[in-house]
């Protein structure tokens, strides 16, 4: 696969409506704005060129961290790391603490089949913009019958079909109930 850079150049005219994206781009190329999307559109690959690559790259990496674009996430809150799907204008990429992006992907179906974090018992995950059918699917990719994980912070396992909430101590509430 192409890198991260090589995708979204690839997919560059997909950003072109996106006025927000454009005034960034206007405000890290300055007076060289005309030029320097010219080049991209060229998508040569002289070392001259190197840098208003970068710059562009830099700048979509930027958009998609924005937190407006998550699509769902999961925090590791033992390993203190955390990964996220992103989309902008249409385009997918995954990114995180210490790791390198992934994508750009054309359709959420293409990102969440390369979404390969684990739901393990110290990850919170959050669906965000999930429909129910890509939820399922999700979880299906992502965790083993019996696994235990937390969704927007409440404690749920998953039967190898679906997941189903449980409750975290059933027995710290009985106690309580007693008292």
């Amino acid at each position: 696969m192409d890198s991260f850079e090589d995708e979204l150049l690839a997919l560059l005219p997909r950003l072109d409506a996106y006025d927000d994206l454009e005034t960034r781009l206007k405000a890290a190329y300055g007076d060289e704005f005309p030029e320097a999307v010219a080049s991209l559109i060229r998508n040569s690959p002289d070392d001259e060129e190197e840098e208003i690559r970068t710059t562009f790259k830099d700048v979509c990496t930027e958009v998609f961290w924005d937190g407006e674009h998550s699509i769902l996430s999961i925090e590791y809150t033992e390993a203190g790391s955390m990964v996220w799907m992103a989309e902008y204008a249409g385009i997918y990429g995954i990114f995180g603490y210490d790791l390198e992006e992934e994508g750009p992907f054309a359709t959420i179906d293409e990102a969440l089949r390369h979404f390969g974090w684990p739901l393990t018992q110290d990850a919170d995950f959050s669906p965000g913009l999930l429909t129910p059918e890509q939820l399922k699917e999700f979880i299906r990719h992502a965790a083993s019958p019996g696994d235990q994980f937390r969704v927007d912070g409440e404690l749920h396992e998953f039967d190898g079909e679906n997941m189903h909430k449980i409750e975290d101590n059933p027995l710290a509430d009985d106690e309580c109930a007693d008292e």
